[in-house]
């Protein structure tokens, strides 16, 4: 566990895609209340072991990311923004390949935290079987992305992403800014859901 109550911390992606995770063999957590966390290149975390668990908790500072996280490809992860500044890059849910014992990922928004990852970039939920995945924009909560978006195959099934909103910004900049993009080989399994409050 990483506990960041200030100063500058400067977080460098390895050559190896292997190396280039967080909590995707066993436990992470990364706490930031404040200070500056860069992260330079792509990042994956609860993606390579069914008993990972990962958590990324921000109630303050300011957090860059210069590339893609993806988040529970076969675990779990979690990434909260309760506070502070987090600019993201595209950030996927879940993962591309068949992994019939996938668990699920959740991103949440709120309490002043701030989450932004400019007008290109996306929050993509890939189905595979049996994932779940979770976006929650709640009270003073602000994300602002593309758009958000699914994405999967035909032969994956029992997936589901659920969308809640309860309250604070939710600021798609690209007109569509709700997508589901599936396949041809097949119709979407899942019958995606979205729930407001």
């Amino acid at each position: 566990a990483v506990y960041q109550r200030g100063g500058e911390v400067y977080w460098r992606a390895d050559d190896s895609s292997a190396s280039e995770t967080f909590g995707s063999y066993n436990y992470g957590f990364y706490g930031l209340d404040a200070g500056v966390c860069t992260r330079i290149g792509w990042m994956g975390t609860g993606i390579w072991s069914t008993n990972s668990c990962s958590f990324f908790v921000q109630r303050g500072g300011m957090f860059t990311a210069s590339g893609g996280l993806s988040m529970g490809g076969k675990g779990y992860a979690e990434m909260y923004v309760g506070g502070g500044t987090n600019i993201s890059h595209n950030i996927t849910l879940g993962t591309d390949s068949d992994y019939p014992q996938a668990d699920g990922a959740t991103l949440t928004v709120e309490k002043g935290g701030v989450l932004w990852l400019g007008g290109n970039k996306r929050v993509q939920a890939v189905h595979t079987n049996g994932f779940c995945a979770v976006v929650n924009v709640n009270s003073d909560g602000k994300l602002t992305c593309g758009r958000i978006t699914t994405a999967g195959k035909g032969s994956r099934h029992g997936s589901d992403v659920f969308l809640n909103f309860n309250g604070g910004v939710l600021r798609p900049s690209i007109a569509w800014g709700f997508t589901d993009q599936w396949e041809a080989s097949g119709p979407d399994p899942t019958g995606g859901r979205v729930a407001g409050g």
